[in-house]
């Protein structure tokens, strides 16, 4: 794992599946109950989009990802996170992540994506190598 924490938008934007990062803190919040939740604020994400061809805004079908009880123990969270592009709301982006809280540090591993990672080809030469 690195050791220099990273936004968790660094993380779904430029780091490959199967790679643990240590990320900036998560959030614990505390509700009118008195009850503490351990959470991420999901960012707004710059990704390519293949409907309108170009790197295009994706927000998070959800804001906040509820990892779990605010404990002095480490807590895990398997979630599928749900991006759509802004613009035309056609391309959609799926990632499955792995959060752990930990008292001493918050990590993340990105399980898998799909469309999946790595740079997408430009649809002019799509068309060329379809011809």
């Amino acid at each position: 794992m690195a050791n220099e924490p990273i936004s968790l938008t660094q993380f779904l934007e430029g780091v490959p599946p199967s790679i643990w990062r240590v990320v900036h803190k998560f959030l614990i919040r505390t509700y009118p109950t008195g009850s503490k939740s351990i959470e991420a604020d999901l960012p707004t994400l710059s990704l390519e989009c293949g409907a309108c061809d170009g790197e295009m805004n994706f927000d998070s079908s959800t804001r906040v990802v509820r990892i779990g009880g605010a404990t002095d123990k480490a807590v895990a969270s398997d979630e599928f996170l749900r991006y759509t592009c802004r613009h035309c709301r056609r391309s959609t982006k799926t990632f499955a992540v792995r959060f752990v809280a930990a008292p001493e540090e918050s990590s993340a591993l990105k399980l898998g994506e799909w469309p999946p990672f790595g740079p997408r080809m430009p649809r002019v030469l799509l068309e060329l190598q379809a011809s």
